[in-house]
């Protein structure tokens, strides 16, 4: 069953709230402090807003584009909100940010304690600043797909009409 734990805010601030339900999938990084540990945190203060139906393994992988940098955790979630994009990105930055985030200064990458990214939104194509959705540099990096083809191996993404585990094997 589908509960949020929130309803008492909807009734107050309804205008952050979608009244339909909507599958997203996010990628949970990290490369600083106890990143798994970020990652249950992130689900706990999370919870009022997103519901989790699956995840994936935890995926250690080097770091993208980023030399000498230590490895990195991944893992996919996917899961239910009544969040509009944009409103979710909101509350996914403030956890970000709550958990030791920094914002970015400057161009490149950089180490973190919990980065979360929303990848997919259900068939939802946008391309608005600070928020692209599919993501858009997803079809390129195996730390997102893999641990995303655990769990939503035949989500098709909309723009490409190829499902994730078919993405996988074009870059492997």
């Amino acid at each position: 069953m589908f509960r949020f734990t929130f309803a008492a805010q909807y009734y107050v601030n309804h205008n952050i709230l979608d009244c339909k339900v909507h599958t997203t999938v996010l990628l949970l990084g990290g490369n600083l402090g106890p990143v798994a540990a970020h990652f249950e945190k992130a689900e706990r203060l999370l919870r009022p807003v997103l519901e989790i139906r699956d995840r994936s393994s935890i995926h250690r992988t080097a770091p993208w584009r980023m030399p000498g940098a230590p490895p990195f955790l991944n893992q996919a979630w996917c899961c239910r909100t009544r969040l509009a994009p944009n409103e979710l990105l909101t509350k996914l930055q403030a956890v970000e940010q709550k958990l030791g985030r920094v914002p970015q200064t400057g161009a490149g990458y950089q180490n973190r304690p919990l980065d979360i990214d929303i990848i997919f939104y259900e068939d939802r194509i946008m391309d608005e600043p600070g928020l692209k959705i599919p993501h858009p540099e997803m079809t390129r990096r195996h730390f997102v797909l893999a641990p995303m083809a655990e769990i939503v191996p035949n989500y098709p993404h909309p723009q490409l009409n190829k499902s994730v585990k078919t993405l996988l094997r074009e870059i492997e």
